[in-house]
């Protein structure tokens, strides 16, 4: 093969295969947004929801994942003796744990149509209550997902391009 039909196939091949790398976002299992990751607790100080190794998921029935807080180490939301779930439309309820703050509330939180965390959770148990108040209403603390309330998301259609039409991938390179 010459280097041309090389470099030609190996374009193709990618303009194919690059839309498919934009399928792993979705409203029905959401990950945290890079630029808006931060919650304020007056506790514990700053709480990481898109931490590097965190892995947080959002779905219509449960967040899973870690937090990262630099002062108290990892939070866990769904430890398997509870979890914070979510009702499918942002309502969320239960308990996350971390070994250095112990069981945070999560009942007062809810996820806009937005996809934007807004209201507190808590410390909450044994008035230990060393997370304090985690908050998500605070300026400079934004935590985002591209999860979606089901009774926010399109009912399907398809989208695209009208039947019968065509449009070929445009390579990301000129020869």
């Amino acid at each position: 093969m010459s280097k041309l039909n090389l470099i030609i196939f190996s374009g193709i091949i990618v303009g194919l295969l690059l839309p498919l790398w934009f399928v792993f976002a979705s409203t029905t299992d959401g990950t945290i947004d890079s630029a808006y990751k931060y919650a304020w607790s007056n506790n514990i100080g700053w709480i990481n929801f898109g931490a590097d190794y965190g892995s947080v998921h959002i779905t219509d029935s449960t967040l899973t994942g870690y937090l990262w807080s630099d002062n108290y180490g990892w939070i866990i939301l769904n430890p398997s003796t509870s979890g914070v779930t979510n009702n499918n439309e942002g309502t969320l309820s239960g308990y996350a744990w971390g070994e250095n703050t112990g069981w945070i509330n999560f009942s007062g939180v809810i996820i806009s149509s937005a996809g934007v965390f807004t209201g507190t959770a808590s410390g909450d148990v044994s008035g230990t209550n060393i997370a304090g108040t985690i908050n998500f209403d605070c300026s400079d603390c934004t935590v985002k997902t591209d999860w979606r309330p089901a009774s926010t998301r399109s009912s399907g259609g398809g989208g695209g391009l009208p039947s019968g039409a065509y449009s070929a991938p445009v390579p990301p390179f000129s020869i």
